[in-house]
């Protein structure tokens, strides 16, 4: 069963607009309004070198730290990341009706 949540992506993460998500919860990140391509280039135009070499080491020493989700080896298929997709298209829509 899907369930919707509302959060806003603040620097890589997200943070939960009122209730979050059950801890272990698989979440699926479905965009209302993506920026246009123009503005998504013009966002990454502007990241100074130094920044983007800042935010991949990052990643690198998070990977290094971490231990593998207990998913992790258990990807789902691409028919289990469409529904989930279609699902959540539908209780994001069925919200803004409401």
């Amino acid at each position: 069963m899907a369930t919707a949540f509302q959060g806003v992506i603040e620097k890589g993460q997200i943070r939960w607009v009122g209730v979050a998500p059950p801890e272990g919860t698989l979440v699926v990140v479905v965009p209302q309004e993506p920026p246009s391509v123009d503005e998504q280039i013009k966002r990454l135009q502007a990241i100074p070198p130094a920044e983007w070499r800042k935010s991949f080491e990052a990643v690198l020493c998070a990977w290094d730290e971490s231990e593998p989700a207990e998913l992790e080896d258990q990807p789902l298929s691409d028919d289990e990341l469409k529904t989930l997709i279609e699902q959540a298209r539908e209780q994001v829509y069925a919200q803004r009706r409401r």
